[in-house]
């Protein structure tokens, strides 16, 4: 009985902070506030530069271990080449634009 209590609490909660946030104040409701602070505060951006710093670790990560198993392999014609191995990580179109912005 009190997990349907929690259940139900729970829905009512979340409906009365979904209702709140499409409040409107001046042209935007506080969604759309809230959204906006968050992609402009300095905790987004701070941690958009850690995850571009851990891409760009991967990247070298993986050239390096490419380098190396194609050194270790690449003396034997009956393997294939470690080439194929290699990888690269891009950004989505929809990052590139949001960071220009």
């Amino acid at each position: 009985m009190g997990e349907i209590k929690f259940v139900i609490k729970s829905m009512v909660v979340t409906v009365l902070v979904v209702l709140g946030l499409q409040t409107k104040v001046g042209k935007l409701t506080l969604e759309e506030h809230l959204e906006y602070w968050i992609h402009t505060s300095q905790l987004a951006t701070t941690l958009q530069e850690v995850a571009s710093g851990g891409v760009q670790a991967l990247q070298h990560a993986g050239k390096a271990t490419s380098e190396i198993v194609s050194k270790a392999l690449g003396n034997n014609p009956h393997v294939q080449k470690a080439s194929r191995l290699t990888f690269e990580l891009k950004r989505s179109v929809q990052a590139e634009e949001e960071q220009k912005r």
